[in-house]
């Protein structure tokens, strides 16, 4: 996605090397510490809003056009299709990539100040103005542009704004989309390596892993490996592909995830003082969770099998590596 917008702006860049010191510059950040990456997640969050609010405000005075006259492109030139259900969860099936991330604020719990106040009511409130602002551009987009269109542009938000307002120099657009994607990135990359440092801690993952720069403070050898599997990974496959091998992934770690925490609720008392939800909240994480499963591309489920299926070999081999040898 990253290589897609800045090939908008230098058309000569080689995608490979774009991808490449991407992911490695947010590799430099997320070393350098916690604070330099959240300053940068801040400031990308805000250009990143500004450019959604570019799209929402092209596009409103782009509709309001239609009836004063001639434009590039009008909703009914295409022809309307009936309406497919099973299109429709699919989409939402491959459009859960998009909220991969909300999760992701626990693993940072140790490096907040007071995670049992403020974490839920992050969560929650990043959840309803994101899924807001995410509704009001899906709507919009279809509206601007053919769907068959935005199906197969790699800068889809840019096509809406090229067809909605011409005037506004695609460059400066495609410089929003490229800090919205870093910032998804480095959320994802900061994310990922405390997870991995966790898993170290938990005896998960070689012991190796949960080693901590002296100097930085950061987990700095799983910052470094998720980094080869990140490059490995974002040059082997497509943004569709890979997107969908994520959303399988996480459909299948959000109903362990709220079957276990259905779990806890059913066999332990309340504690104080912790935030709490009705026990249907995580039954209807677990049904949605399999529903929307259900339509993700079977080539997602082989990736995403294979990668479960390493995982459970590593975590297989280093307990059997613990067991005591009997003479």
């Amino acid at each position: 996605a990253f290589a897609g917008y800045f090939h908008s702006i230098v058309p000569q860049a080689p995608q490979p090397w774009v991808v490449g010191f991407f992911l490695f510059g947010l590799g430099v950040l997320n070393f350098r510490g916690m604070k330099e990456s959240s300053s940068a997640n801040i400031f990308c969050t805000a250009v990143e809003v500004s450019g959604l609010l570019v799209v929402l405000a092209a596009g409103g005075w782009f509709l309001s056009a239609l009836s004063r006259g001639p434009i590039p492109f009008h909703p009914s030139d295409v022809p309307e299709a009936a309406v497919s259900w099973e299109r429709i969860v699919r989409g939402a099936a491959l459009a859960f990539f998009a909220f991969v991330g909300f999760e992701d604020l626990v693993n940072v719990a140790e490096e907040s100040k007071d995670p049992r106040r403020d974490l839920p009511k992050a969560i929650i409130t990043a959840v309803l103005a994101t899924g807001l602002l995410y509704l009001a551009i899906a709507w919009m987009a279809v509206r601007i542009v053919p769907p068959s269109e935005l199906a197969v542009s790699n800068a889809p938000l840019l096509a809406v704004v090229k067809t909605a307002a011409p005037w506004i120099p695609a460059g400066l657009f495609s410089g929003v989309a490229l800090f919205a994607v870093s910032n998804t990135a480095l959320l994802n990359f900061i994310m990922g390596s405390r997870l991995l440092y966790g898993m170290a801690q938990e005896g998960l993952v070689p012991a190796w892993l949960g080693a901590v720069h002296a100097r930085r403070h950061t987990p700095h050898r799983a910052i470094g490996v998720l980094l080869v599997i990140a490059l490995v990974l974002a040059l082997s496959g497509s943004l569709v592909f890979l997107a969908g091998a994520t959303s399988a992934l996480i459909l299948t770690i959000f109903t362990i995830v709220n079957a276990a925490l259905l779990a806890i609720k059913f066999r332990s008392e309340p504690t104080p003082g912790v935030f709490q939800i009705p026990w249907m909240i995580p039954a209807l994480g677990v049904a949605a969770s399999l529903g929307l499963g259900a339509f993700v591309p079977w080539e997602s489920w082989v990736r995403a099998f294979t990668l479960i299926a390493a995982g459970i070999v590593l975590v297989a081999g280093r307990s059997l590596g613990r067991m005591p040898q009997e003479i």
